[in-house]
């Protein structure tokens, strides 16, 4: 089974750097540094590659993809409602409202 979602997840890595499958030959699987980590596919070609460097999280926020806005959102409005707050909280009263209850003592 670890196999298998290995070679998945492998699979995955290589569709995103926009190549056709792991078994592409514009990708090389090659070892972690550190013992233990599956192969990571490696792009031999320059599109690829030069796409791949271009991936970065500053990139990617500064992009804001929608699913990421999506994501970001979700995650928002689960943090509030675990603290019983509304979806549409500030930021300011988020960061105030748990030094609220210490300041009240």
């Amino acid at each position: 089974m670890a196999m298998q979602s290995t070679y998945a997840l492998l699979a995955m890595q290589a569709r995103l750097a926009g190549m056709a499958s792991v078994g592409d030959a514009r990708v090389e699987c090659v070892d972690e540094p550190v013992a233990g980590f599956p192969k990571r596919p490696v792009p031999t070609a320059t599109a690829p590659l030069r796409e791949l460097r271009r991936r970065t999280l500053t990139n990617l926020y500064n992009e804001r993809p929608k699913w990421l806005a999506d994501a970001h959102g979700e995650l928002d409005a689960a943090v509030a409602a675990s603290y019983g707050w509304d979806a549409d909280t500030s930021d300011d009263d988020a960061s105030e409202a748990p030094l609220s209850p210490s300041q009240a003592r």
